[in-house]
């Protein structure tokens, strides 16, 4: 092999954080080159992700355990129980790749990814003591009339694990101006495993686990011609389909995902479900520029959906045999049509106007994944989006840009996660549902300014509101309203300086996004979508050319809130990146 450079990093962070990766590219001969990198991403994790429970009231027959301290409360008279404990990860990938020169500015490339992360809750945390030892089961008494219900399985969590394997083919002709590219993802394992009745927080015993592995086979299309007289033009297509499979089974130990239980069911296996879609989509754009001053592109997309093969399997223990539901299939046909006008005013602005249509069908998952509460949807429709946009950009002496935009989506058919409730009003299922249609709008705006040779600064701010318009499903916590999304942040906001010297760069940025609920809503507490403000630095200086060291803060104000999990606060991070 000719001309081997070698690349790699190594780094460590807060909460034993580790980033370690080695790869080199060399030329094989003129027309031949090959790559080949391995990475580990790997953390011990924090704990982020908090229980709580309500109180309720104690009963004669009620056994109950007195704490050594008074529990936790939040703001809202619930009570903090303890953590799942750390949020571990462990990622390792390799990858290759070999590029081919098969003629002048042609070439051929197949590349290749293995990845396999586990992923998993380690050393649950409990905020009640009783004789000095930590407890996670029975009710706690809290007050003289009320106690709290602990369930050691609310503080175990999950053990995740998943496995894929990507194979890519890339034709690029240069000289004529094709591309296609052919893209299998094979997801051999992914899902995750929970324990069943768990009586300790070392808990090795039974469990379930909830696979569902499938394959994505991708290929896409495109020619380009360029410059017809004023107009040039891209076509082709793309060809897409997927398939899911999961399979549920019982373990005797529901951290291992190979200790499959046969006492009950063959293999432990007692459910199946399994489905696939296609999509096939033709796709044009043309830009069109009579002038100078101004440009048309207007383009068109036609997608052919069709999802199919859908399956319910379940054992019958009385007949000992699997019994199987068919899903009926669904077909779907879209145009996509697209138009934007830009209109060059002077060499340094020009302003547009845009208006696209999109087609956005539901993940798989969502339309044949089982589990102990939630149902599959196979009637699960695709969500339809139009957007509009208006906007102008601004340059002064190659310094300054501003950017000035403001849009407007709609969508229909928006996809909601629904609680379906018995006759008694209990909680009966949970399942995927087009309820909803959204309406957001918003303006965005973005400033670069070169302030010398070695400092910059940068800053956009975004403002956005949404509304949703509820329908009403009987049997579910969906009636017929419409209200503020506040699922939106109605404000974010991103600035820094940059600076670079010689060997050294830094940067330092902070970021806004306020809150996303409602204003009579609680908050700085578990389960709140609170405000905040967080700024980072990093540093990197160059030891020479072959390497580079780098050092971060992130949080550097150690700034404590609540976005679904609670945050890490401030974490360090420290890196060598080398190439030779």
């Amino acid at each position: 092999m000719k001309d081997i450079h070698w690349h790699g990093q190594i780094g460590y962070g807060s909460h034993g954080t580790r980033n370690n990766e080695l790869g080199f590219d060399a030329r094989v001969s003129d027309r031949v080159s090959v790559g080949m990198s391995g990475e580990q991403r790997k953390t011990d994790g924090y704990p982020g992700f908090f229980i709580t429970g309500r109180a309720a009231n104690i009963r004669p027959t009620t056994v109950t355990v007195t704490p050594d301290n008074p529990v936790p409360q939040t703001k809202d008279g619930s009570y903090l129980l303890g953590s799942r404990g750390d949020k571990s990860y462990d990622n390792k990938s390799l990858s290759t790749y070999i590029t081919m020169k098969l003629r002048d500015r042609e070439s051929l490339t197949y590349s290749y990814l293995y990845t396999k992360n586990r992923y998993a809750y380690e050393n649950p945390m409990s905020t009640i003591t009783v004789g000095g030892q930590p407890v996670f089961s029975g009710n706690v008494k809290v007050s003289n009339q009320k106690y709290v219900a602990l369930r050691t399985s609310r503080y175990l969590g999950y053990d995740g694990l998943k496995e894929y394997h990507s194979h890519n083919l890339q034709y690029k002709n240069d000289k004529n101006k094709i591309q296609a590219t052919f893209n299998m993802l094979d997801r051999k394992k992914d899902g995750f495993s929970s324990p069943a009745n768990p009586n300790t927080p070392n808990y090795s015993g039974p469990g379930d686990d909830s696979f569902y592995p499938g394959k994505t086979i991708n290929l896409d299309v495109q020619k380009v011609w360029d410059r017809r007289g004023k107009h040039s033009v891209v076509a082709g297509f793309n060809w897409k389909k997927e398939s899911f499979n999961q399979k549920r089974r019982e373990l005797t130990n529901w951290r291992n995902h190979s200790s499959f239980d046969s006492t009950t069911y063959p293999g432990g296996l007692y459910e199946i479900n399994k489905g696939a879609t296609s999509n096939l989509a033709l796709f044009v754009q043309d830009t069109y520029r009579p002038n100078h001053d101004w440009a048309i592109y207007s383009g068109l997309r036609i997608d052919r959906f069709k999802k199919f093969d859908g399956q319910h399997v379940t054992y019958d223990q009385a007949n000992s045999r699997y019994d199987t539901v068919n899903h009926g299939t669904g077909t779907y046909t879209e145009l996509s049509p697209k138009l934007a006008i830009e209109h060059y005013v002077t060499d340094s602005l020009n302003v547009y106007a845009s208006y696209g249509h999109s087609f956005n069908p539901p993940p798989l998952s969502q339309v044949y994944r089982y589990s102990d509460i939630v149902k599959a949807n196979p009637n699960l429709d695709p969500e339809r989006s139009d957007s509009f946009e208006i906007g102008l950009k601004k340059e002064w002496n190659t310094k300054t840009t501003l950017n000035v935009s403001g849009f407007y989506v709609k969508t229909k058919d928006k996809v909601k996660y629904l609680t379906y409730y018995d006759n008694s009003g209990n909680v009966d299922y949970k399942m995927y549902n087009n309820v909803d249609e959204e309406s957001r709008r918003g303006v965005e705006l973005e400033v670069r300014h070169q302030l010398s040779s070695k400092w910059s600064v940068f800053g956009n701010y975004t403002w956005q509101t949404g509304r949703i318009k509820h329908k009403e499903l009987p049997n579910t916590n969906a009636s017929e309203y419409a209200e503020v999304n506040y699922d939106i942040p109605k404000h974010t906001f991103h600035a820094g300086v940059e600076y670079t010297s010689g060997k050294w760069n830094a940067l330092w940025d902070a970021q806004y996004v306020s809150r996303r609920q409602s204003v009579d809503d609680v908050t700085g507490q578990y389960g709140s979508e609170d405000s905040y403000f967080i700024s980072n630095v990093a540093v990197n200086y160059k030891l020479s050319k072959e390497a580079t060291l780098q050092f971060g803060v992130q949080n550097v104000f150690n700034r404590v809130f609540f976005s679904d999990e609670a945050t890490a606060g401030r974490t360090y991070s420290a890196s060598m990146k080398f190439k030779f």
